[in-house]
């Protein structure tokens, strides 16, 4: 059975991007594994590792021994720090490596299929589609404010939910290197011409005509061997 990982609770799903955004921050200065405590802000320890533990049991972020100690994966950090184009591959890539999560990946295919959608009937049928209660819902939603902190769906005044990434960017491996496909499948022979220039007693013999004159040039010094 697929693990469903939802967002602590005792934080909003705000909070939980802030405690996100203090990781990467103070990973960008150290290049190191940071431990919770050091992203905590104005949050318990307590909450710090729970949120830091969510993060990383979805993927964006790396987890060194059981000591607490987390660093972003590399999406994360390009998208965090990248702008403009850089940013959109950085993005797709980010979403990609999300997709690998139920939760995301259940939200991800409804916005698909529905574009826009009322942000109760989103949590109700992902409840459902998820098999993990209406009393989740509450977590569902903080789910869903951690991706519009990330800037990955955005819910406007309505509470109308939408993505503002194009889904169908994801498909395929963004990380693989593309190779040109060839045309044809059966090797060419290279085109070589070779042009032989051969001279006998300042005769130019023609290469066809050179099994006849070796084996004429032969008769001759045999039958000279002959007279002697």
């Amino acid at each position: 059975m697929t693990e469903v990982y939802l967002p602590p609770e005792g934080v909003s799903g705000e909070d939980c991007v802030e405690l996100l955004n203090y990781l990467i921050e103070k990973y960008i200065e150290d290049k190191d594994y940071i431990h919770y405590r050091r992203v905590r802000g104005d949050h318990s320890p307590a909450i710090s590792s729970r949120a830091m533990n969510f993060f990383h049991d979805i993927g964006l972020l790396l987890k060194r021994g059981e000591r607490g100690e987390y660093k972003p994966i590399p999406p994360l950090v390009k998208f965090y720090s990248k702008t403009d184009e850089p940013k959109e591959k950085a993005r797709r890539n980010l979403v990609k490596k999300l997709d690998e999560d139920c939760v995301f990946h259940e939200f991800r295919l409804l916005l698909k299929a529905n574009k826009d959608m009322e942000l109760d009937e989103l949590l109700e049928d992902a409840s459902g589609n998820l098999d993990v209660g209406g009393n989740h819902e509450g977590r569902l939603r903080k789910y869903l404010e951690i991706l519009e902190g990330l800037g990955l769906v955005e819910m406007d005044e309505n509470d109308v939910v939408s993505t503002n990434f194009e889904v169908e960017e994801i498909d395929g491996d963004e990380l693989k290197e593309t190779v040109p496909e060839r045309i044809g499948t059966e090797p060419v022979a290279p085109d070589v011409s070779i042009n032989v220039n051969l001279n006998f007693d300042g005769e130019k013999v023609d290469p066809s005509e050179l099994g006849e004159k070796i084996e004429a040039i032969r008769k001759s010094l045999e039958s000279g061997s002959d007279g002697d």
